[in-house]
């Protein structure tokens, strides 16, 4: 609610300071520039139909991944070699570490959103570009179906292969 006081009055003249963004920024920085690339390219396809903060949380949901890599497989240099249980650990992580902008673990709903957000780019980046971005023997829903909380909307949920 102040953000958006802070906005109107700068808007109507009264106050001369712009109001600070409460959002970091998503900027992707990826240790591993392969990757980094990847992702530019996804978030440039993506963005003319979506919304800024859909983006935004796009853009944040995989950099929290390539920064869980950097920090915890420094060795993957490509989407190809990521794991399960790199994705897995990455889940493991989300739930005891704290986010930067509250201090506090994300609450499960939220890990249940960037999860659903790394397996969309996952499946994307298949479609876009084959076997390039295929990690192993695992699947954007088998990412899905990893996460705890969201294992019973999704196993009851019609898979559609078109």
């Amino acid at each position: 609610m102040i953000g958006q006081l802070r906005l109107v009055l700068y808007h109507r003249g009264q106050v001369h300071e712009p109001p600070r963004k409460i959002m970091p920024s998503a900027v992707v920085r990826a240790a591993q520039p392969a990757m980094g690339v990847l992702v530019e390219k996804w978030l440039e396809r993506r963005a003319p139909t979506l919304r800024p903060a859909t983006l935004y949380h796009l853009a944040l949901t995989v950099r929290s991944f390539l920064d869980h890599l950097a920090a915890t497989a420094p060795a993957i240099q490509t989407f190809a070699a990521v794991k399960h249980q790199h994705v897995v650990s990455w889940m493991n992580a989300m739930a005891t570490d704290p986010s930067l902008k509250t201090g506090r673990p994300l609450t499960p709903h939220s890990q249940r959103g960037r999860v659903v957000r790394l397996a969309q780019f996952y499946k994307d980046a298949e479609d876009w570009h084959g076997q390039t971005c295929r990690g192993g023997r695992w699947s954007p829903v088998a990412i899905c179906r990893a996460s705890p909380s969201a294992s019973r909307a999704i196993s009851r949920a019609p898979i559609l292969i078109g």
